[in-house]
């Protein structure tokens, strides 16, 4: 919340990170921490590799398999936390909405090609928009056409895989346990977390937190004993005293 707790609140820490590698500090300062520089890089690929390693040498019925079961444990967790923490119903309707959404435009979108977009914009004199309001055809070309390459790509290896799992599995059970359940489980997840985030923004933006974070004024943060305030820290309501708050306006004053 705007604060480093883990790192001590003295003058000879004010910038732990140093320039951002911990190898350049000013007179006085220390850095803190690991910090993010080649060295660290190169111990984290290492130790990446070599689990990567070990769990491939070890099979797909003793590596492979319980650190997807580790994974899909954690990853459900989180989901279930999110939506009970969280407006479950709004959480719920908006997975339900969304899905209608995306029949609903499945078969249009499958079609868009931005055919009005490659014709620039007003001046270039090739029929863009009259209002300059037009946009451009880079989106197609830098998300959809680049994503069509990312999975031609993982294609053999993905297909080699899911080929290797499945085997003595029908055809009914490959088709539903490779796509359609994927499928339905992401809209679950995304449907959540976009759901919650989208409503914590629109909370941010009501109650007048975003523009104060959009100011930027660290000097307003309340200094803490017990870390070091961040440099971010005027992105949370809670580095602001109650006096300020009200000064300006910030968060709820409901009638009830």
């Amino acid at each position: 919340r705007g604060t480093n707790y883990a790192i001590p609140n003295e003058e000879k820490y004010s910038t732990p990170s140093c320039g951002g590698t911990g190898q350049v500090c000013g007179e006085g300062k220390e850095s803190y921490g690991v910090q993010v520089n080649v060295e660290t890089q190169i111990v984290i690929i290492i130790i990446i590799t070599v689990l990567a390693t070990a769990s491939v040498v070890s099979g797909l019925n003793r590596g492979i398999v319980n650190l997807s079961r580790v994974n899909f444990a954690l990853g459900m967790s989180l989901l279930l936390m999110v939506l009970f923490l969280g407006e479950t119903y709004f959480c719920l309707d908006s997975i339900v909405q969304a899905f209608g959404y995306y029949l609903w435009y499945i078969l249009k979108i499958s079609f868009h090609t931005d055919a009005f977009e490659r014709l620039g914009g007003k001046d270039m004199g090739l029929g863009g928009a009259p209002d300059g309001k037009g946009g451009s055809d880079s989106w197609l070309s830098g998300w959809t056409i680049f994503y069509w390459g990312w999975w031609i790509s993982w294609g053999p290896f993905v297909g080699t895989f899911l080929a290797k799992i499945s085997k003595g599995r029908t055809l009914r059970e490959f088709i539903l346990g490779t796509l359609i359940v994927p499928s339905l489980y992401s809209f679950i997840w995304f449907g959540v977390f976009g759901a919650e985030g989208i409503r914590m923004q629109r909370m941010a933006d009501a109650s007048g937190v975003c523009s104060a974070a959009y100011a930027g004024n660290a000097s307003l943060c309340t200094s803490s004993e017990e870390g070091q305030v961040s440099s971010k820290c005027a992105a949370y309501s809670s580095q602001y005293s109650t006096a300020y708050k009200e000064s300006v306006g910030m968060g709820y004053t409901p009638d009830c």
